[in-house]
């Protein structure tokens, strides 16, 4: 790996004894590609080929890995993937590199050593507390709802507009046409989505009766 990778090669890294305790101790392969990991990660921000790379982030490949730990693509992967079951990394991966985030690095590293005197496994619990605020913080994100329509009265979410883009080709026209009724009729619905969902299952029987009249005629 070394500086085709972005990663800086000069300096230490910090470890706690009570990783002693840690479930993954006993694991050599885990543990080996966890060490490579903290080894690998930047003290300080800094670019790789136009990536914006974090303190506690570094770039790699499985076969990078590999290359260092001589472990089997197979060992490295299921060392990834127990890792990041217990939320000790967050891997972000491309076609080309994997960006791999130590998500508890100020616990390992800081220089106040406040993470010291806590266990692996209460780390690993801090972290996932985190994890889950972010995953909450994203859904909360995803349910918020913006508004839509000439007249400004269709609340859809991202995922709803989305959904609607995909199931009907005049999406913007079917929004439109539920703007201008809730404006000339003051009905309020409880979801918007649904309502256009709805109308959309009336009009296809109206379609079919039309398709039929003109094969008869």
């Amino acid at each position: 790996m070394g500086q085709e990778w972005g990663v800086t090669v000069n300096g230490y890294i910090k470890l706690y004894r009570s990783m002693l305790d840690w479930e993954w101790f006993s694991d050599s392969n885990t543990l080996t590609v966890f060490l490579f990991c903290l080894l690998s990660a930047n003290h300080k921000p800094n670019r790789w080929q136009g990536i914006e790379i974090k303190e506690g982030q570094f770039v790699t490949s499985v076969q990078s890995i590999k290359s260092k730990t001589h472990l089997s693509v197979k060992k490295i992967r299921t060392a990834l993937n127990h890792l990041k079951s217990t939320n000790e990394l967050a891997i972000k991966t491309t076609n080309k590199y994997s960006l791999i985030t130590v998500v508890n690095w100020g616990f390992y590293q800081s220089d106040d050593c406040q993470g010291a005197n806590k266990t692996a496994s209460e780390r690993a619990n801090e972290g996932q507390a985190k994890g889950k605020q972010r995953a909450t913080n994203k859904n909360d994100k995803n349910d918020k709802k913006d508004i839509y329509g000439d007249f400004q009265n269709v609340k859809l979410t991202k995922d709803e507009l989305e959904k609607l883009k995909s199931k009907f080709p005049d999406y913007q026209d079917r929004i439109e046409k539920l703007s201008a009724y809730v404006a000339s009729t003051g009905k309020r619905y409880s979801s918007h989505y649904a309502t256009i969902l709805n109308w959309s299952r009336k009009e296809e029987p109206e379609r079919e009766v039309k398709k039929y009249n003109f094969k008869k005629a």
